[in-house]
């Protein structure tokens, strides 16, 4: 990846990164047959930067997902750590598919992606499926801090898909809380799938600001609630049996940011993407990314209020 203003000083950058379609991960799955249509499951899934061979998460072995689940006709049931009920309602209709350059994924950044100690229930029928989900907060004597809980319902019909989901967080200390709202859909024609996606993020929490900014970004005192619009917009094209195309635009205008009353701000990206299958496991990509900031979001970015990302990969899944 070349980048430009890849620092405080505006310096440019050329670096080895993980990857734009996926990051590295490697995993343990499995299940058990317990007859009457019930299946007892895990998975074990661990983040890796195969740059330098470290984990994603320093001292955490499965730091992507970690349950153990029974599913049948009832549903499914998981346990442990896993996707919150925002993150896996909208990133299943990412353009994307949640590119995860930093400066390509970031308007996801404004939940926080995996819940630890949490439980997750989804039933389908027919083209719907509604999914509830809670984790612990783990506080002593508190049974509301640092807990979340949402609900999301997904409709697939056809070239069709849509998911609303809402979903509730709130703060570890005393007071605070996150209150975030998410519509997407997608259609596909031909051989081409078009997105769209909207949130509405109300954060008293301090979780978009502390997932978003540069540390060390100034914090104000004032307690007050960050609110955020965002929307995204792309399209997927398989131009021929070897080649995908992505072109994706994530927008988001915040107010109030960094505690602070009248500290408003605006992001947008640009993506443009294109991947080349050598077999089914194997391909090779380019990304070019540009971001762009004004106000509150100029702390989101090193040095300028912009940053453009040429990149080049190779993928590979067993």
């Amino acid at each position: 990846m070349y980048q430009t203003h890849a620092d405080a000083q505006g310096k440019n950058a050329l670096f080895m990164s993980n990857g734009a379609i996926n990051h590295s991960r490697f995993g343990l799955i499995g299940n058990e047959d317990l007859g009457g249509g019930n299946t007892a499951f895990f998975q074990l899934e661990s983040g890796f930067n195969l740059q330098d061979g470290t984990m994603s998460a320093a001292n955490t072995l499965f730091d992507r997902m970690a349950i153990v689940g029974l599913k049948g006709g009832f549903g499914s049931l998981t346990l442990g750590n896993q996707d919150t009920p925002f993150y896996l309602a909208m990133g299943s209709l990412d353009p994307l598919t949640v590119g995860d350059y930093y400066d390509t994924s970031w308007w996801f950044g404004t939940d926080t992606f995996r819940k630890p100690s949490s439980v997750s229930y989804s039933k389908t029928v027919g083209p719907f499926t509604a999914t509830l989900g809670y984790g612990v907060g783990g506080v002593a004597g508190s049974i509301a801090r640092g807990s979340q809980w949402g609900v999301s319902l997904n409709y697939t019909q056809g070239p069709v898909a849509l998911t609303t989901v809402y979903q509730q967080t709130k703060a570890l200390g005393v007071g605070g809380m996150q209150q975030i709202v998410g519509a997407a859909a997608s259609y596909k024609y031909s051989d081409a799938t078009f997105y769209v996606g909207y949130q509405n993020n109300h954060d008293s929490a301090g979780i978009a600001d502390s997932q978003l900014n540069i540390a060390g970004a100034p914090y104000g005192t004032a307690n007050v609630t960050r609110r955020d619009q965002g929307a995204f917009a792309g399209v997927s094209w398989q131009i021929a049996p070897t080649v995908l195309l992505r072109e994706a635009y994530y927008y988001d205008d915040m107010r109030d940011t960094m505690k602070i009353a009248g500290n408003n701000g605006v992001r947008w990206t640009a993506v443009s993407e294109a991947e080349y299958f050598l077999s089914k496991r194997t391909s090779v990509y380019a990304q070019f990314d540009y971001n762009h900031t004004s106000g509150a979001a100029r702390v989101e970015l090193p040095d300028s209020n912009n940053q453009a990302e040429y990149a080049v990969g190779l993928r590979h899944w067993f």
